[in-house]
């Protein structure tokens, strides 16, 4: 990951290239006042005497400043109104621009910085620096130095010989810390709790839950996943357990079990565990890590299975948050429980009107081993409440139907007892990740009655097929305050966007590192949760 150096004098920069923001007008927006009189009048001269629309995300190369030196000017879109502050639509896609401007120096679209700098980053891979002076708050900062970090990343691990492309040289950025104007005048974003070392270490973590998702089944089956979560976790100061296919089975881990026994890999269940010193409250983050999801003997088409190496995004996201508990969260008790198996059809394959006896108790009519996610959540859920948190959040990519209903770019978030949701949709807004409420009615229980066990783990059509999921789960969270991430859509792109490059995206480390940093700083859990 790139290094980042903060700055309060542009003139003092060691890089080669100073990126500097400019509005939908052609005018140099950002911290003007700090950018030497010479440098803006040439980014000035520049834009007059060119035919150049500077729309977001748009780069052009100012030379003739001297020393070497190159301006970067980069297209920021206009200041947002104070009611669009934050509100975004669709990470490192398009966003509103100038239509809601306010006053010329307001603040600026988050999203449309982050674009910004990971556009600047990616424009500069073949030199070994580059300076953004873009943002006029801290909280642009912020965003512009995510952008940069995300933007700048490139998964390399399996390329060979063929692979002409060179190598990045990008090692630094160096950042201009704002002198901002505002004083008391300055909105609660610009208050926030979310500070540069938070987001350094949230964008590490989403790179780390990157590399797991782009890694193929073959290279991170449950085992090794299961290690490589240990060695970071203990790093990081936190306690683990990892439960192998023996302890499952004295657990009575059914469900794990039963989805993992199709393959020659056997499951595993990580617990981990950041124990503050005075906390001011427990959360558990449950995380779903199918490595490989080939259907099982309800098997998928070849189309598919393509991408189904991504059927851990939960669990690696999950899994990077905690890491960095010790950092973001300091206040907080966090607990991490994260279930592993690899979906196979194999000769001892789970088959369909099999039934499983899960943790709870509770058995399960298989009639779909494709909906396998929900299996190893209920015992990972019912292993969640036995510690009796003050909240339980699990993120899975759980079902097709989600992205059928939002679309790949927005998770859904179904909850009990209006326990995390709207905290975690606000965290989403300001991490660029894009959240929607969905209802878990009771009225669609009854579509998972079973007449040879408790559920079965499909409902009887088709119709609602996340709700139905959401209430699967509900089954096994007793009477505790519990919110339900389904990120089957956005864990994973087919092709680079923004700051987002193809493959894993890290969906939801730096929404939940952001909450759970805004709960710790408050002292307090959601007020419903708090009880």
């Amino acid at each position: 990951m790139l290094t980042v150096n903060q700055i309060d004098d542009l003139t003092r920069a060691e890089s080669p290239v100073v990126a500097l923001a400019v509005g939908p007008d052609g005018t140099l927006v950002g911290p003007v006042a700090q950018i030497p009189e010479r440098w803006a009048q040439r980014a000035t001269e520049f834009v007059s005497n060119v035919e150049w629309k500077p729309k977001p995300g748009a780069v052009r190369f100012v030379d003739g400043i001297g020393d070497g030196l190159v301006l970067c000017l980069v297209g920021v879109g206009a200041p947002t109104s104070a009611s669009d502050v934050g509100q975004i639509d669709r990470p490192g896609g398009d966003q509103p621009g100038g239509d809601q401007a306010d006053a010329a120096g307001g603040p600026h679209d988050l999203e449309l910085l982050r674009r910004a700098a990971a556009t600047v980053v990616a424009r500069c891979q073949q030199r070994t620096s580059v300076a953004l002076a873009i943002a006029s708050t801290e909280d642009e900062m912020v965003a512009s130095i995510e952008g940069a970090l995300l933007g700048s990343y490139r998964f390399v691990e399996f390329k060979g010989a063929l692979t002409t492309q060179p190598a990045p040289q990008l090692a630094s950025i160096e950042v201009l810390t704002p002198v901002s104007d505002r004083g008391a005048e300055e909105s609660p974003r610009d208050r926030s709790s979310w500070t540069v070392d938070n987001a350094i270490a949230a964008c590490q973590a989403t790179i780390q839950a990157r590399d797991w998702v782009n890694a193929d089944g073959a290279s991170l089956p449950p085992e090794v996943f299961a290690d490589a979560a240990r060695e970071l976790l203990e790093s990081a100061g936190l306690a683990v357990e990892v439960w192998d296919e023996h302890r499952l089975a004295s657990e009575r881990c059914g469900g794990i079990l039963g989805v993992g026994q199709g393959s020659s890999r056997p499951p595993r269940l990580v617990i981990a565990s950041y124990e503050a010193p005075n906390p001011v409250g427990s959360v558990t983050l449950v995380g779903k890590g199918v490595t490989f999801d080939s259907g099982g003997l309800s098997l998928k088409s070849g189309e598919g299975m393509m991408t189904m190496k991504c059927d851990m995004g939960g669990a690696a996201a999950v899994i990077a948050a905690l890491a960095i508990v010790p950092i973001v969260a300091p206040n907080l008790s966090v607990r991490g429980v994260i279930p592993m198996a690899e979906n196979l059809p194999g000769g001892r394959a789970i088959r369909p009107g099999d039934v499983l006896r899960t943790r709870s108790g509770a058995t399960v009519e298989v009639l779909n081993t494709d909906a396998e996610g929900r299996l190893i959540l209920a015992d990972a859920l019912t292993i969640a409440s036995e510690g009796e948190p003050d909240l339980i959040i699990d993120l899975a990519t759980l079902t097709g139907a989600c992205i059928v209903a939002l679309g790949p770019d927005i998770a859904g978030v179904m909850e009990v007892k209006q326990s995390a949701a709207a905290d975690l949709i606000a965290a989403g807004d300001a991490a660029g990740e894009a959240f929607w409420q969905l209802p878990l009615p009771a009225r669609y229980r009854s579509l998972l009655d079973s007449t040879v066990a408790d559920l079965r783990n499909i409902g009887t059509n088709r119709n609602g097929g996340t709700l139905t999921a959401g209430l699967f789960l509900s089954s096994f969270v007793g009477d505790h305050c519990w919110t339900h991430v389904d990120i089957a859509g956005p864990a994973f792109v087919d092709k680079p966007s923004g700051y987002l490059s193809a493959g894993g995206t890290g969906f939801g480390v730096r929404t939940l590192a952001r909450a759970l940093s805004e709960w710790s700083a408050a002292g307090q859990l959601p007020h419903s949760a708090d009880r």
